[in-house]
């Protein structure tokens, strides 16, 4: 990290401050602030630039809408939020715009230098919220809603992402698939699931589903399942460094042939590694 030596400051040995020391030491602070907080979400695959930290929870009543105080992280900087509210407007929608402003008062702003100009110094960054035309801010309210840490977020579906041991697994359509996660402070992510009227091509020992996750090792969840009028419970495992988590029947036995039939729900807890 930065840091200024001060070991050769001594009795008679003044050191100046310059410009540079002061940005010196203020880029430090942003960017421990902004390590800390990316090692507790950076395991989220779509953290991005930011996201809510807490707080800034919005309530909507028709076109009227109000938000609460707090701070987000964004850009590797966080900003604080006051509460705020207003109307939309036609096609509007919330936006945040990095508003800055300065301390007024006596031992602040203005500031005499040394040349006798006089200028102000004390910033205040804040992320202000009001009604605009989307992407008319710094970004709009669902673009650090969406990354809110410990926030439940959907995984959107693609056909790559169900395989099997053998044969085929598949589903008609992507509202057959349910698949949400939560990072829990960068260590570990719950994953539910819930994928139904699907099919299977061969009979097989395991469904095979694709996470964006690696797993820091092997675990256990559980789950059920059902089709053609029959139900069992769901055995799910995850191996150490694998990013697939693997689906077998609780009673050891093969999946066998369905069409349209076959549906799986279940949860697990793995500890992570890193994104795929």
């Amino acid at each position: 990290m930065k840091k200024v030596i001060t070991t050769d400051i001594v009795t008679g040995a003044a050191m100046p401050i310059k410009s540079g020391t002061l940005d010196h030491l203020q880029s430090a602070h942003i960017e421990t602030t902004g390590a800390v907080l990316r090692a507790i979400n950076s395991t989220n695959p779509l953290i991005g630039l930011g996201g809510v930290l807490y707080g800034c929870n919005i309530a909507l009543s028709g076109f009227n809408w109000s938000i609460t105080e707090g701070a987000v992280f964004y850009n590797n900087e966080v900003f604080f939020c006051d509460a705020a509210n207003g109307i939309l407007a036609g096609a509007e929608v919330v936006v945040g715009t990095t508003t800055t402003t300065f301390i007024s008062a006596a031992n602040y702003d203005p500031t005499e230098f040394s040349d006798a100009s006089s200028h102000n110094v004390h910033a205040v960054r804040k992320i202000v919220w009001s009604s605009g035309a989307s992407g008319s801010g710094t970004a709009n309210y669902t673009a650090f809603e969406n990354l809110r840490m410990g926030r439940s977020i959907a995984f959107p579906y693609d056909s790559a992402y169900l395989t099997a041991f053998a044969g085929t697994w598949t589903i008609a359509s992507s509202s057959f698939w349910d698949v949400k996660y939560i990072v829990l402070n960068g260590a570990a992510v719950l994953i539910d699931f819930e994928i139904y009227d699907s099919s299977n091509s061969a009979s097989t020992p395991l469904l095979q589903l694709d996470m964006p996750f690696k797993s820091y090792g092997s675990f256990h969840g559980t789950g059920s399942y059902t089709f053609g009028g029959g139900s069992g419970h769901l055995r799910i495992l995850a191996g150490t460094g694998d990013n697939r988590l693997y689906l077998a029947k609780g009673d050891g036995t093969n999946w066998a042939i369905t069409a349209g039939t076959l549906a799986v729900r279940g949860q697990i807890i793995l500890p992570l590694i890193s994104t795929v």
